[in-house]
């Protein structure tokens, strides 16, 4: 066995297989080893004709070098293989096809690599490294004004956490490169989070949420993102998570920031985080009930009343309002413009060809032309004149809804829920739960 030190570590090699494993992966795709690669490429290149090294005469696993030893590979097992000189087949030495199968991969890796430093973006310094140019992916902060890095500077992650990379393989003419920021930052935080989870933390969160240890770390590094203070997530900082929805005032935004925010501090800490997104991602009916119970109890008199509901299904029928009305909005939006022109013009004037006439019952002049509604300024007429429609209809249904989950709810007829008579209601009436769900996680 032979073996193999440098200054940082010693590692026995028992075959060149292992050695070139190390050697091979770690100079191809960059992986930073404790062996010493130059060494393992000296010993197994050695002897052969194309012994790798680049400008600085160090020695560097290349396509070029693994299709060379493949040759001599392949020679080798050739000659270990010829009639001896009794006309006996040598059985001993049989082709190495495990070395065949592993010279391949190195080479396909390598080769990999080659052909993404063919990409050279010329003009382009790493702001990491200061490679001059970047060769292979580069990759722009779009929320800064001129910063770029090579593929291996941005996996180390050393730039503003809250700040948006793009991904660029083809260079793009130096002269046309934007110097200015492209887009606004995504992440509503201020990246004040600055220390670490630690590994006691994390086998708490392990054993206390349904998330693994991946996940924790994962939703350490968004938390991270979305802070803006050192005591965790603003109510300012929540609403704009909600998007539009949070742009104004709604007694479901409310109940769900108190849901997360458990010591009402005003601030989402990463504890109140983890917790709270592992009960809505993760979590069974059984463990979300009590949390929706205790949104509807707006008096936290430990039981539910009429008044609290009534203004809970009021609150959650605007949300579902606001969703829908920013749903058609999109659609509206993504339509093409000429479908303005469509106005006064019959459906049939969208083909090419004429539409089959006698084809069923006679109709009435006026039913042979069907006409889309009249509108200003929206294809589908004036859509805003249906919401308060709408309202006014909810008012009554939310009405009936109260009193029906009430005669059918309240067994004492106290007038009021307690928690096992909710529970019980949430079996035949799961809507009871739905403004719980209605935007999702959130984060």
């Amino acid at each position: 066995m032979e073996s193999l030190s440098d200054q940082s570590a010693e590692v026995n090699v028992s075959d060149w297989k292992y050695a070139l494993i190390y050697a091979g992966l770690g100079g191809a795709v960059g992986i930073t080893l404790t062996i010493s690669s130059a060494y393992i490429y000296k010993k197994y290149f050695e002897k052969s004709a194309a012994a790798p090294s680049n400008e600085n005469g160090e020695f560097a696993l290349t396509a070029e070098a693994v299709r060379h030893q493949i040759q001599d590979e392949n020679l080798t097992s050739g000659l270990l293989n010829f009639n001896n000189s009794n006309g006996i087949t040598n059985q001993s030495s049989q082709p190495p096809m495990y070395n065949q199968g592993l010279l391949s991969l190195l080479y396909h890796i390598a080769d990999d690599q080659a052909i993404k430093d063919g990409f050279n973006h010329r003009g382009i310094v790493c702001n990491s490294c200061g490679m001059r140019p970047i060769c292979g992916i580069r990759y722009k902060c779009a929320n800064c004004s001129d910063y770029d890095v090579c593929e291996r500077c941005e996996s180390k992650d050393n730039h503003n956490k809250t700040h948006i990379f793009l991904k660029i393989k083809i260079p793009i003419p130096s002269l046309i490169n934007p110097r200015n920021a492209l887009l606004d930052p995504l992440y509503p935080g201020s990246n004040k989070v600055t220390q670490s989870l630690q590994w006691d933390n994390i086998a708490f969160y392990k054993k206390s949420t349904h998330f693994d240890i991946s996940e924790i770390k994962g939703l350490y590094e968004q938390y991270s993102v979305l802070s803006d203070s050192a005591n965790g997530i603003s109510r300012e900082v929540f609403n704009l998570c909600l998007g539009p929805l949070g742009r104004k005032a709604n007694l479901v935004m409310s109940r769900l920031f108190k849901f997360f925010d458990r010591n009402g501090n005003g601030y989402i800490d990463f504890n109140e985080f983890i917790h709270g997104l592992s009960i809505l991602i993760k979590g069974n009916l059984e463990e979300k009930l009590k949390y929706i119970f205790t949104g509807y109890d707006l008096d936290r008199t430990g039981f539910i009343s009429k008044e609290n509901l009534r203004r809970m299904f009021k609150a959650y029928f605007g949300v579902t309002i606001d969703l829908v009305r920013d749903v058609v909005k999109g659609c509206e939006d993504s339509m093409p413009y000429d479908v303005d022109d469509m106005h006064g013009k019959p459906v049939s004037s969208l083909f090419d060809s004429p539409i089959p006439v006698n084809t069923g019952p006679s109709v009435s002049s006026k039913e042979k032309t069907l006409q889309l509604p009249h509108h200003e300024g929206s294809v589908y007429g004036k859509r805003e004149s249906m919401w308060p429609v709408m309202e006014a209809m909810s008012q009554d249904a939310i009405d009936e809804m109260v009193d029906n989950i009430f005669r059918n709810g309240d067994r004492d007829g106290d007038g009021r829920l307690s928690y096992q008579e909710f529970k019980a209601c949430t079996l035949t009436d799961p809507t009871l739960v739905s403004w719980f769900e209605a935007l999702g996680t959130i984060f």
